[in-house]
């Protein structure tokens, strides 16, 4: 015998008569709609159709007891609130790999982006003469967008062969000059000249410690790419779901 959500069927009794059949139907549509939603009118009339009778239909139409909702609205929460609290710890652990790994300063990961500061140095001059080469090393902010981010998979370093690894990354990549930049350079023309050799567009190379193994650093950092990529994803999910809405209702 098929069953649905209202419960599992006991054996049919007596065939309700059409007037009753009306009446039982009406009352307990009414109390299972109310208090079950799985009960719906056609349940009911699927368990009179074969015979069951209106204590049998009763039964298996009956609310769920208040003390039985509670325990499990409780138990969800339980379940909700440490898969909240476990998140929240990975995310802490992730930042923390992330703020030791870069060779950088104020490492941080807020509002979807990875923020840090270091020095970049520019140079003008010819080469091999001190004397006629300038130099600055301007403190500036980065601000990475992580949603959508490339993290390319093949370790950078300042030399071919040696020297500090970095990770390099495409995206949307800000940077910032703090306060102070090219204070050592007096000269406003020279100092241009510098400011327009520093790096700019979509690429950055994010640099890692001496002794921080990059596919480690890596994948701290595809951590965060990743959850913030699906957050952005159901984002515009939402937001197209809601577009649709409103253009079907000036429809």
């Amino acid at each position: 015998m098929q069953t649905n959500g209202c419960g599992r069927p006991a054996e049919p009794g007596r065939r309700a008569g059409g007037v009753l059949a009306a009446g039982l139907l009406a009352g307990l549509a009414l109390a299972c709609g109310t208090a079950r939603a799985e009960c719906a009118r056609a349940d009911v009339q699927f368990y009179l159709d074969r015979g069951f009778t209106q204590q049998q239909i009763a039964q298996l139409c009956a609310p769920e007891p208040a003390a039985s909702r509670r325990y499990r609205a409780y138990a969800d929460e339980y379940v909700e609130r440490r898969d909240a609290e476990d998140q929240a710890r990975r995310h802490a652990d992730w930042e923390s790999a992330l703020r030791t790994a870069i060779d950088a300063t104020e490492v941080e990961v807020r509002r979807g982006h990875l923020h840090y500061t270091r020095r970049l140095c520019v140079r003008e001059g010819l080469s091999g003469h001190r004397e006629l080469m300038l130099q600055s090393c301007p403190r500036i902010r980065f601000r990475i967008r992580l949603a959508g981010l490339e993290v390319h998979d093949r370790e950078r370093r300042k030399r071919v062969f040696f020297g500090a690894s970095a990770i390099e990354v495409r995206g949307a990549v800000d940077r910032a000059e703090l306060p102070g930049a090219f204070a050592d350079i007096p000269n406003p023309v020279t100092r241009d000249i510098l400011r327009a050799k520093l790096e700019t567009g979509d690429t950055t190379r994010i640099p890692l410690r001496d002794g921080i193994e990059f596919l480690f650093a890596r994948e701290m950092l595809l951590n965060f790419v990743k959850r913030e990529t699906a957050r952005a994803e159901r984002r515009e999910g939402a937001d197209a779901a809601g577009r649709d809405e409103l253009d079907a209702a000036r429809r």
